[in-house]
């Protein structure tokens, strides 16, 4: 059985608590990658035994809440499991995976904040 729980655990006692989570958590999943950034992790990809994803969730240690990270613009990873990420000043990086068919050895690059365009001067 496939879940879509989260725990902690405490490095002072070793002991695991189920955190208290808001929003739109994903799906239960495995060989999904996941990177710390802010007050923030990241979720990408992953296989549920039928499908493997393209889509990406962060949750919010300050407020408990899971959302959905739109990704979708510019080129995007496709479905994979077994990939690694790993954040990067403000992007986060995937690279590689498993389609089901194909091992992978593409890197991707996603903004983890927005870009700032300055105004144009007058």
């Amino acid at each position: 059985e496939r879940k879509a729980d989260f725990f902690a655990c405490d490095l002072k006692t070793y002991t695991w608590t189920e955190m208290s989570c808001q929003g739109t958590p994903q799906g239960p999943r495995y060989f999904h990658s996941c990177c710390l950034y802010g007050n923030k992790m990241y979720a990408y990809g992953g296989y549920d035994g039928l499908e493997r994803f393209a889509d990406m969730y962060a949750y919010d240690f300050k407020t408990n809440n899971w959302s959905e990270v739109d990704c979708t613009n510019g080129d995007r990873p496709s479905g994979r499991s077994s990939l690694v990420a790993q954040v990067y000043e403000n992007s986060l990086y995937i690279f590689g995976g498993f389609t089901g068919i194909h091992v992978l050895n593409d890197l991707y690059n996603i903004s983890l904040e927005p870009v700032s365009v300055p105004p144009p001067a007058c």
